[in-house]
C-alpha cells in the first residue's frame, strides 16, 4: 500500500533517525545547526532533510531513469559525510546528565563510546584551562539561553577540539537534549602556536638587536613604525609627514633623493640618517627597505628595518676627532692644520687676497716641563692655547703642531698691521705669569710670520718660512716676532747642517773637553777647574758651546754628550788627584734636559766609585731656572748628589729669577756670580754693591762664592776686599786642553 507524501517523508526521517545511535529522534536535519565552523568549511554539501516536493514516481528499468535512493543509501551518505568531515557527534540529556558519543566523537575524546555516562564525567575530559568556560556555557543552556561554541583542549593529550552544541526541546513532556558536534582543530592550533612563537621569537630578536620595523605604502608617501620602542623611536607621528616628523633636517634632502631613486628603479633603499627619539634628541640608524610586489610584479608596499648605529657613529666621530684634533688642547692638530691651510690658500687664490701664517714657539717651555714635570707642562699648554685662541678672530685657525709649537692662520687680510697687532697680542698674552695652584710660572713666545703669496705660494713653503722666521725671533732674544726674509733660508739650512754634523761629532772624535782653572783669590793657587766643551769642526774649526749647545738640547743629543763630558772630567780629576797627591775637584755643567730620566742615563756617582774617586771630586753646575720650580726628578738627583758627596753650584747667579728661596730648600755649595756684574764693578758702584751683597748673603748661608769673568787685577782686588772665595777668568787662564791644564797644576796666579 502506498503512503501519502507527507507520511512517507515522516516515515523516512524516522527510519533514518532510528539507524543513528546519537541523533535519535532529533532527525538528521538538526545536525547542521550544531556542526563546528571548521566542519562547515570541510564537510561535503550533503542534505539530510527530505525535499518537501513530491518525489517522482520510480521508473521502470526499461525507461532508463535512475532508481530513487533508499533509506540505507541515505544513511550511508550521512555516515560518509561525517567521516569525511571528521566530525564527532555527541548527545547530552540535560535533565539526567546522560551523555553518549558516536564512534568518531569517542575517538576524539579518547575513550570508548560508552566509557562516559554523565555530564560530570564529560566535563572532567575538558582541559582545566577551558573547563570553567565549557561548564558555564552548559549552565546557561540549562537556564534556557545561549549556546555552546568553544575551542578547547582535552585533559589528556595535546590535541585541540572545536565543539558546538544546540539545545533541542521536543516539548514539555520530552526531555531537553543537547546535540553537539566536535571537530579536531589540532593542526590549525599547532600552526597558530608555531606562528605565534615565531612572531615572539622574531620580536625578541628585533628587540635584542636594537632594530625597528616600519612599513611604507607603494609611493613611500606614508610610513608607519611597527616596532621601535627598543630604540626609543617616535612611533606616533602622522604617517603622511614621516620625513618631516621623524628625520633630521640635515638628512632630509639626501634621504628624499634616495627614496626617489628607489621608486624609479624599484630597488631596495639603504641609508644612514638620524631620527627623532622619545624624550627629544636624535639617534643614528642604518635604514634598509625592500619592495613587496603582487603577482603582476607591481609594488604594493615597502617593508623596512632600522638598526641602531649610535655606538658606531660615536666611535667613528671619536676616531675622526682624534685624527684631526689635539687631545690635550682640543685645537686642530697637524693633519687638520694642513688641510685648512691648503683650503685657505685656494680661497685666497680665488679672492686675490693675502693670508698670514704665524709660527708660535713658547720660550723656555722645555726647561719648565723638565723641571716641573709633564703634568704641569700639559696644564701650561692648555692655558697657553686658550690665550692664543683669544687673540685671533673666529674666522682664523689656531692649531697645535706638537710640543710647545702652535700656528695661527690669519685670513681675509685688509692691512698687514692686523698681522703685527695679532702677533703682539699673542706675545703680550703669553708673557703674563701663569698661575697654577700655588705656582707662578713665567714664559714668553717667539713668533715667526710669513705671508701668502709674497713669500710662498704653497703650504709646505709657508710652513718652512714661518719656522725659520720663528727661529730668527728666538735667536734675536726671544719674546718678539720676526717676518720671514729670503736670508733666513740660508740660516735655516745652516742650522740643519749643524745638527746633522753634531750627530757625528761625538762618534768621529770632534768634541774636546777643555779645562779652565778656578783660583783661590786669597792665595792665588789653582784650587779646582771647570770642564768646558769645545767642538773642533772639520770645516769651521773650533766652535764655542754657546753656538752648538742649543742645537744639542733641541735635538736631544745633549744627554749623550753631557755624559761623555762628565766621563772626561772624572778621568781628568783622577789624573790630577794622583799628580797632586790629594783630591782635586772639577765642575761639570748639567743641562736641564739632562735631568729627564732615561733608562740608559749614566749614573755619575756610581761612575766615580768605579774610578775610586770621592764624590767631592765633581761639582755639578746648574742654572737658577732648574731650581726655581724643581720637579721630583731634579729634587731626587740633587739629594743623590748630596748623599754621594758631589757638590752643587748655581751658575750665572744674579741673571735669573729674583726669588732665592731655593737656596734654603736645596743642598747648594757654591754661588757663581755672573761675569756681567764683574765686568764693570771697578767703574760702577751699583755693580760693586750688588756683588758685595751677594757674597755676604752666600756666606751667611754657608755657601762659597766663585766670581766669573775676572780680567783685571783691579777686579781681583775688589773681589778679595769683598770677601770672595774663588775666581776664574782670562786674568788667570783661558780654558785649555786637558794635557796643558794638568801640566800647569800647582802654579800660582
Amino acid at each position: 500500500m502506498k503512503l501519502p507524501e507527507n507520511k512517507a517523508a515522516s516515515h523516512q526521517r524516522h527510519a533514518l533517525s532510528a539507524q543513528h545511535p546519537i541523533l535519535g529522534a532529533a532527525g538528521p536535519e538538526h545536525l547542521h545547526a550544531c556542526l563546528p565552523r571548521a566542519a562547515d568549511k570541510t564537510a561535503p554539501a550533503i542534505s539530510t532533510t527530505p525535499s518537501s516536493t513530491p518525489s517522482p514516481a520510480p521508473s521502470s528499468p526499461a525507461s532508463g531513469a535512475p532508481a530513487p535512493p533508499t533509506l540505507q543509501d541515505q544513511q550511508e551518505r550521512l555516515d560518509a559525510a561525517l567521516a569525511i568531515s571528521q566530525i564527532g557527534i555527541w548527545r547530552l540529556e540535560l535533565d539526567t546528565g546522560a551523555i553518549s558519543f558516536d564512534r568518531q566523537a569517542a575517538a576524539m575524546f579518547g575513550l570508548a563510546a560508552d566509557a562516559v555516562s554523565n555530564d560530570e564525567q564529560f566535563l572532567a575530559l575538558i582541559h582545566t584551562a577551558e573547563r570553567a568556560a565549557f561548564a558555564g556555557s552548559l549552565a546557561r543552556i540549562r537556564d534556557g539561553g545561549g549556546a555552546l561554541d568553544i575551542e578547547h583542549r582535552l585533559h589528556r593529550g595535546p590535541g585541540w577540539l572545536h565543539s558546538r552544541a544546540r539545545l533541542r526541546n521536543t516539548g514539555a513532556a520530552a526531555p531537553a537534549v543537547l546535540f553537539g558536534a566536535s571537530v579536531d582543530i589540532s593542526a590549525r592550533k599547532l600552526a597558530e602556536l608555531a606562528l605565534r612563537d615565531s612572531a615572539q621569537h622574531y620580536k625578541a630578536l628585533i628587540m635584542a638587536c636594537s632594530h625597528a620595523l616600519y612599513r611604507m605604502n607603494a609611493d613611500m608617501s606614508e610610513m608607519h613604525v611597527l616596532e621601535g620602542k627598543n630604540m626609543n623611536i617616535v612611533a606616533d607621528c602622522d604617517g603622511r609627514n614621516w620625513l618631516q616628523k621623524l628625520v633630521h633636517p640635515d638628512d632630509r634632502p639626501q634621504l628624499a633623493l634616495a627614496c626617489a631613486q628607489a621608486l624609479q628603479n624599484g630597488s631596495a633603499i639603504e641609508f644612514e640618517h638620524r631620527v627623532r627619539v622619545l624624550g627629544g634628541g636624535w639617534g643614528w640608524v642604518a635604514s634598509r627597505a625592500v619592495p613587496l610586489r603582487d603577482e603582476a610584479g607591481v609594488i604594493t608596499e615597502w617593508l623596512g628595518m632600522a638598526t641602531d648605529i649610535n655606538d658606531r657613529k660615536q666611535t667613528e666621530e671619536n676616531l675622526w676627532w682624534r685624527a684631526n684634533f689635539d687631545v690635550l688642547t682640543g685645537l686642530p692638530n697637524r693633519s687638520l692644520f694642513h688641510d685648512r691651510l691648503n683650503y685657505e690658500i685656494k680661497k685666497a687664490q680665488r679672492s686675490a687676497q693675502q693670508l698670514a701664517l704665524l709660527f708660535i714657539d713658547l720660550d723656555r717651555f722645555k726647561e719648565v716641563n723638565d723641571l716641573l714635570g709633564h703634568a704641569v707642562g700639559d696644564r701650561l699648554l692648555v692655558e697657553a692655547s686658550l690665550r692664543i685662541n683669544a687673540c685671533v678672530r673666529q674666522s682664523d685657525t689656531v692649531a697645535r703642531l706638537g710640543g710647545d709649537e702652535f700656528t695661527a692662520i690669519l685670513t681675509d687680510l685688509g692691512e698687514l698691521s692686523h698681522v703685527e697687532n695679532t702677533a703682539q697680542k699673542i706675545i703680550a698674552a703669553l708673557v703674563e705669569p701663569f698661575r697654577l695652584d700655588d705656582e707662578e710660572i713665567y714664559l714668553s713666545a717667539s713668533v715667526g710670520i710669513t705671508l701668502y703669496a709674497s713669500d710662498a705660494k704653497n703650504a709646505d713653503d709657508l710652513i718652512r718660512n714661518a719656522d725659520q722666521a720663528m727661529y730668527a725671533a728666538k735667536n734675536a732674544g726671544r719674546n718678539q716676532f720676526s717676518y720671514f726674509t729670503p736670508g733666513m733660508q740660508q740660516q735655516a739650512h745652516k742650522r740643519l747642517r749643524m745638527i746633522s754634523d753634531l750627530r757625528n761629532a761625538l762618534h768621529d772624535g770632534q768634541l774636546e773637553v777643555h779645562f779652565q782653572p778656578v783660583v783661590a783669590l786669597a792665595s792665588g793657587a789653582i784650587s779646582k777647574a771647570e770642564a768646558l766643551l769645545r767642538w773642533r769642526h772639520p770645516r769651521h774649526g773650533l766652535i764655542e758651546p754657546t753656538v752648538f749647545i742649543p742645537y744639542a738640547e733641541d735635538s736631544g743629543l745633549i744627554n749623550d754628550i753631557g755624559d761623555w763630558v762628565f766621563e772626561q772630567a772624572a778621568l781628568c780629576a783622577q789624573r790630577c788627584s794622583r799628580r797632586l797627591g790629594r783630591a782635586f775637584q772639577i765642575s761639570v755643567n748639567r743641562s736641564p734636559v739632562q735631568f729627564r730620566t732615561r733608562p740608559t742615563q749614566l749614573n755619575w756617582s756610581a761612575y766615580l766609585g768605579r774610578l775610586g774617586l770621592p764624590g767631592s771630586s765633581i761639582t755639578v753646575e746648574i742654572t737658577e731656572g732648574v731650581l726655581l720650580h724643581a720637579s721630583a726628578a731634579v729634587t731626587d738627583s740633587l739629594l743623590q748628589y748630596h748623599d754621594a758627596g758631589l757638590e752643587v753650584a748655581i751658575d750665572d747667579f744674579g741673571t735669573g729669577y729674583s726669588s732665592m728661596a731655593y737656596l734654603k730648600k736645596f743642598p747648594i755649595d757654591y754661588l757663581k756670580i755672573d761675569q756681567s756684574f764683574i765686568h764693570d764693578m771697578h767703574r760702577n758702584s751699583a755693580d760693586r754693591a750688588i756683588v758685595k751683597a751677594m757674597i755676604v748673603m752666600a756666606h751667611e748661608l754657608d755657601l762659597r762664592v766663585v766670581a766669573e769673568g775676572i780680567e783685571t787685577r783691579e777686579q781681583q782686588r775688589l773681589l778679595i776686599d769683598s770677601g770672595c772665595d774663588f775666581g776664574q777668568g782670562f786674568l788667570f787662564s783661558r780654558a785649555v786642553p786637558a794635557r796643558e791644564f794638568e801640566s800647569g797644576l800647582g802654579l800660582r796666579h
